[in-house]
């Protein structure tokens, strides 16, 4: 899917420790939820977007630290 998609829910926050696969926002795109996981694990750094916002293909949604 090449297009924007509307954030609905980040669900983790500055500081939280994610897994590697770890659900971290939700997206709607084509009329369906789906949830954003984690490539890495590691330590949120800072949150990047907004429920609301529509982000492109390459946004960051959170930004994960070692």
């Amino acid at each position: 899917f090449g297009g924007t998609v509307e954030v609905l829910a980040v669900r983790v926050g500055v500081g939280e420790v994610v897994a590697e696969g770890q659900a971290v926002a939700t997206v709607e795109a084509m009329k369906a939820e789906h949830d954003v996981r984690s490539p890495v694990a590691g330590t949120v750094a800072s949150i990047d977007v907004r429920a609301g916002d529509e982000v492109g293909p390459d946004a960051a949604i959170v930004t994960i630290g070692g």
